[in-house]
């Protein structure tokens, strides 16, 4: 059956909360059977091999990974900027700014074409800027790297197995799957580093995603497994383990970067 593409409209803006653990194979198995009786596969998920989908998201920094210390420096306030895709057939991007205040995320999300999406990777590593149609999230995203000066920094990819409630409030519960960076100049260039690095992580990435009140069976359900609730930013994970093991990637070594990596919790 073919792939129903990963799509929105062409802006978008949400908010919710997002939960996030890290569950071992064993708990992953209790958390599926747990939820079975209140959440089924997503719609883009259900008709996949193990419910999974891949997720392929390139992100931006500036030269002195600004945002990457906002995140590790633990700011209440803060943003990532990257271009986001799915193995769905199209040739859909979405240009996106997910911004954290305090708990609660807040997601710009504008589609495009990957040609324009490599139009705007080729202008941040100095090519001409892309003409692009004024207004909305776009425009947002495209200052914001200017502003940044930002570049391409790393391109992180992991399977996704995503659920959904069947009745409201809808809540979505995700497990992240084979985290995986590539040291790289974006889609439309020779990666510095070609092969993907595996991030050193057992077991999956959950995250519970709601707009509102969490689920009183679901906290209940968090308790039981006893899991604990921490930050695991992707992309912080993916830089830290490259100036880690890829230090000519951060050029002298004078960055000084935390290397989260060398801390992450081993899960039985």
């Amino acid at each position: 059956m073919a792939s129903q593409p990963l799509i929105g409209s062409l802006h978008s803006r949400s908010s919710r909360y997002e939960l996030k653990y890290f569950a071992g194979p064993a708990t992953i198995e209790r958390l599926r059977a747990e939820i079975a009786p209140w959440a089924q596969p997503d719609q883009y998920a259900r008709h996949r091999t193990g419910h999974r989908y891949l997720v392929d998201s390139q992100y931006f920094d500036s030269p002195d990974l600004t945002l990457y210390r906002a995140t590790v420096g633990g700011h209440k306030s803060r943003f990532k900027l990257r271009l986001r895709s799915y193995d769905d057939g199209s040739d859909s991007v979405f240009a996106e700014i997910k911004r954290r205040v305090n708990d609660v995320i807040v997601k710009t999300r504008s589609r495009v074409s990957a040609t324009v999406a490599e139009q705007i990777e080729e202008w941040t590593l100095g090519g001409p800027r892309p003409h692009l149609q004024s207004g909305g999230g776009l425009e947002s995203f495209v200052q914001a790297l200017s502003l940044l000066e930002a570049r391409p920094a790393v391109r992180v990819r992991y399977q996704r197995e995503a659920y959904e409630t069947v009745t409201p409030p809808i809540v979505r519960v995700t497990f992240d799957f084979d985290l995986a960076y590539s040291i790289s100049h974006g889609w439309g260039h020779a990666a510095i580093e070609p092969a993907w690095h595996h991030v050193p992580v057992e077991g999956a990435v959950v995250e519970i995603k709601f707009n509102d009140v969490f689920p009183a069976w679901l906290a209940d359900l968090v308790h039981t497994l006893e899991l604990r609730r921490q930050p695991i930013p992707k992309y912080a994970l993916a830089v830290s383990d490259a100036g880690a093991h890829h230090a000519r990637w951060l050029g002298s070594g004078s960055v000084g970067l935390p290397f989260l990596a060398s801390t992450l919790p081993r899960i039985s």
